[in-house]
Order: C-alpha cells, then sequence, then structure tokens
C-alpha cells in the first residue's frame, strides 16, 4: 500500500459514519480494495456500529415537556414516570413502546450491561428528539438521586452530526442543559470530535456550552462504552 492510500484510525471512523466527502470516499475505498488488513478493520467495526444502529426504527416522538421553575437559581424537569428498560440477550436495538415513560428512542442493551452506567446518543437536531434524551437523562438522574445509599450512577450524553447543536450555547435548551449539569457531578457531555471538525471546515465552527468535551469520536466512545458494560439509548 502507497503513502498516498495509507489511512487514519478517524477516517475508518468517518467512513462507517458517512461522514466522508465524495473525494475522501472514493480515496478510502481505493485504499480498501488493496489493503486486507483495513478490510477486516473495517468489517470488525462495521459489525459492532450495525449492531448498536441497524436496528434504527422512526417511532414518533412526545411533545415537548414542561418545565416547572422553582426558586431563582435553578430550573426543573416535570417529574417522568419509571423508565422502562429493554432486556435481550446478545445486542439488539429495540423501540420503546407509548406505555414507556412517554420517552421514545432506540435502545441496545448488551449482555452484563448495568444500570449504573447509562450513554444517551443523539446525531439529530429534531427538538423532539433532543428534549426526549435530556427528560429521559434529568429522569434518571433525578430518580438515582432519591434513592437513600445508591450510589450515583454514571450518565454520559454523546452527540454526533447534527446533535452537536444541542450542546451550543444559542440552543433552546441550553438553560436545561446547565441545570442539569450544575445539579449533577455524574453526568458528562461529549460532542464529536468529528463532527465539530466539519463544521469547522465549513467555516461554521460551533461554540459549545463550558463543561463539554470533545476531544473524542462518537463511534470510539459509544464502542468503549458499549465494550466496557454500558447500557445505550439512541435518539
Amino acid at each position: 500500500m502507497t503513502e498516498k492510500l495509507k489511512t487514519t484510525p478517524q477516517e475508518i471512523h468517518a467512513y462507517l459514519d458517512g461522514e466522508l466527502s465524495l473525494q475522501e470516499r472514493q480515496r478510502f475505498e481505493e485504499a480498501l480494495k488493496l489493503d486486507p488488513a483495513l478490510r477486516h478493520e473495517v468489517c470488525e467495526l462495521r459489525k459492532i456500529k450495525q449492531q448498536m444502529l441497524e436496528h434504527y426504527q422512526k417511532v414518533p416522538v412526545p411533545p415537548r415537556p414542561t418545565f416547572e421553575r422553582q426558586g431563582s437559581n435553578r430550573t426543573y424537569w416535570a417529574a417522568a414516570a419509571s423508565v422502562a428498560l429493554v432486556v435481550a440477550l446478545g445486542v439488539f436495538a429495540l423501540p420503546y413502546s407509548p406505555a414507556d415513560s412517554g420517552m421514545q428512542g432506540v435502545s441496545v442493551v448488551q449482555n452484563e450491561a448495568t444500570d449504573s452506567r447509562i450513554l444517551l446518543h443523539i446525531d439529530s437536531n429534531q427538538p423532539e428528539k433532543t428534549q426526549a434524551l435530556l427528560q429521559k437523562a434529568s429522569t434518571l438522574l433525578a430518580e438515582n438521586k432519591a434513592q437513600e445509599g445508591v450510589p450515583p450512577m454514571q450518565i454520559e450524553i454523546v452527540a454526533n452530526d447534527h446533535g452537536i447543536e444541542l450542546f451550543e450555547q444559542d440552543n433552546q435548551s441550553r438553560e436545561a442543559i446547565i441545570s442539569l449539569l450544575a445539579q449533577y457531578d455524574n453526568l458528562k457531555l461529549i460532542a464529536c470530535q468529528r463532527a465539530l471538525e466539519r463544521r469547522a471546515a465549513k467555516g461554521e465552527p460551533a461554540k459549545l456550552i463550558d463543561g463539554v468535551e470533545s476531544d473524542k469520536t462518537a463511534i470510539d466512545e459509544i464502542v468503549n462504552r458499549m465494550q466496557t458494560g454500558w447500557k445505550y439509548y439512541k435518539f
């Protein structure tokens, strides 16, 4: 394989995410033809990605939840019903039913995954989906905090593609996100490094809310968390 056709891990993930330009994709696919090891790596990563994303189904999402302000410093979400988790053998993607806490999304539950470590993923800027995600995060965090003697759960929200708009300073959900970060130190927000680079390359750099991490790619973070027993929900 020539120097010109060498690829980077970032390019591999971008190829699988469909984030390469036409020219970049053609170059990458030429490299695939010439490099059996690269084909094997792409195949293995594709299997993991397909397990998480292949079965996504379009499902209705709930109307935007209402806010209730209590006091002068914090905004609280209205309490939601308990969360129903989908359990399956291996890795499967299944839609929530309308009865599942009024929240719609797709869950991927892996063997030996734990309820105490949960990854929420969004790649859309649709208001209904972003609000459903924030409602779920708020509900999980509040219910966990209300249980005496229970260690804090770890929750990560990972955004890529258009989902990174959720973390921008001018997003309409900015106040709710800042409130969650202020209330819970066990919440982490990650904006996909690759998606941010794409935005910057188009001359549209994103200005993120303070506290949002941006040094990882979404696919790397998702794969890593899935491999270490995290439960995964896609919105």
